[in-house]
């Protein structure tokens, strides 16, 4: 499997729930193709990273949204709702959703991906993924939990 290119200052996550999805010390929770459109780091605040697929359904290249907190194209933003809760929002829309972030562990309560033109979506009853739908799955010490393409 080849590994994406990741941000220098980029350190993961320990402990993630994705939609009630528990990941530990899982590198990047889901890639397609060359990229990946979601990255959670550890930290105080976490720190998130967002890409879009840009050039080619399969992300040729990997157009950033979000790099490190901070908003790299216009209609990004990140929201604190709270000392342990934040929301990004893409052209007013909720693109994701976390609580309880320690700088250690989050849990991701709404993800939408669709807005970037990927299906994959979800929410504290499951993470959907194409046509498939993941619940309450444990993964441990991987580099991505989803992969899609090469």
């Amino acid at each position: 499997m080849t590994q994406i290119e990741l941000p220098s200052e980029f350190v993961p996550i320990k402990h993630l729930i994705l939609c009630s999805n528990e990941l530990v010390d899982v590198t990047v929770p889901i890639t397609v193709g060359s990229g990946a459109p979601l990255l959670i780091g550890s930290g105080d605040p976490i720190s998130i990273w967002m890409y879009r697929p840009a050039g080619s359904p399969e992300g040729s290249f990997w157009e950033p949204l979000l790099e490190n907190n901070k908003p790299a194209t216009d209609g990004v933003q990140l929201l604190a709702l709270g000392e342990e809760s934040g929301v990004v929002m893409l052209d007013d829309e909720r693109v994701l959703q976390y609580a309880g972030a320690t700088p250690e562990t989050v849990t991701i309560i709404k993800l939408d991906l669709r807005p970037l033109g990927l299906a994959i979506f979800g929410d504290t009853a499951g993470l959907r993924v194409g046509g498939n739908t993941l619940v309450g799955n444990y993964f441990k010490k991987l580099y991505s939990m989803i992969r899609i393409g090469d």
